[in-house]
């Protein structure tokens, strides 16, 4: 069998079918329009929770301020696995920054700086900014002596990867919809030019025409519908986004909406090939089999 062949009766074939094709194309741009938007705006809701998240630091309050105290803490600190650097702000230093971020307060002049907590500043490697490794550290701090309380506002680390991670599994079901809807409509097209065409298959079986001489054509017209949508869908998409970043977002000072790279693109159009490859070769595969038994009645 030819490939040259193939290729011809798998674009005479588009041709002849364009009014299904059509109808098909649009119903998977628009499927890939939407499920575009939501990936792209997922993702990059996700990326920001993530810049948010990142913790970089954490507030030790130290029990006994003296410096002997203090020095030997900073050392047991500095063995620490993960800590980057140190740095110590006594009560006065506590007293001062808390006055030079609350200007308009004018009572805190009266409260004498030995009531405000001493604590250390302990800067995180970066390889140890996730919350697993953030706890530990915590843990292991929160051991010393000299330690009242370790912070690095895990209430709020927590509660948005909480969101991240229900972005995340929202994004896979949303994978799984796209699957099924894709391939429901690949299938039915592809079932509805073989109820077109089916005297003509019976025909093809009769002189003995291979299963994969009917097949490929079928296969190479859904192939070609995936494509013209994915990449008008992606077109649209990109420059919808474009348009909302340069136009709408970044007058006012934002940056939210991440632009996916080629990469996605790439293994997005490789992922939904594989959909219609699959879903046209059922669709035929099981016409074929109902044709065969035909014909052998």
């Amino acid at each position: 069998m030819k490939i040259s062949v193939v290729l011809k009766s798998g674009l005479r074939l588009f041709r002849e079918t364009m009014s299904l094709n059509l109808a098909s194309v649009v119903t998977v741009i628009t499927v890939l329009f939407i499920y575009s938007m939501f990936v792209i705006i997922g993702s990059s809701s996700d990326s920001f929770l993530k810049e948010i998240t990142k913790t970089d630091s954490m507030r030790v309050y130290v029990k006994s301020p003296t410096k002997t105290s203090v020095d030997d803490l900073i050392k047991q600190l500095q063995e620490i696995e993960g800590v980057r650097s140190i740095s110590y702000y006594s009560q006065e230093d506590a007293f001062n920054y808390l006055k030079g971020s609350t200007a308009n307060i004018n009572y805190l002049d009266k409260i004498p700086p030995e009531l405000f907590p001493a604590f250390i500043e302990v800067a995180v490697k970066d390889d140890f900014q996730e919350i697993s490794r953030l706890r530990e550290m915590e843990r292991r701090i929160m051991s010393l002596s000299n330690v009242d309380v370790a912070s690095y506002g895990e209430k709020w680390i927590q509660n948005f990867s909480d969101i991240r991670s229900a972005v995340k599994i929202f994004l896979v079901v949303l994978t799984m919809l796209l699957t099924i809807s894709v391939g429901i409509i690949i299938f039915n097209t592809i079932r509805l030019s073989l109820f077109r065409y089916r005297e003509d298959i019976k025909i093809y079986n009769l002189v003995g025409a291979t299963r994969t001489f009917i097949e490929i054509p079928y296969v190479i017209c859904s192939f070609l519908e995936i494509t013209i949508a994915y990449f008008i869908s992606s077109a649209v998409v990109y420059l919808f986004m474009l348009f909302m970043n340069v136009k709408l977002l970044a007058p006012v000072g934002l940056n939210f909406i991440v632009l996916p790279d080629v990469f996605y693109y790439l293994k997005t159009y490789i992922y939904l090939v594989v959909i219609s490859t699959i879903a046209s070769t059922i669709s035929v595969t099981s016409f074929l089999s109902k044709v065969k038994s035909i014909n052998e009645s």
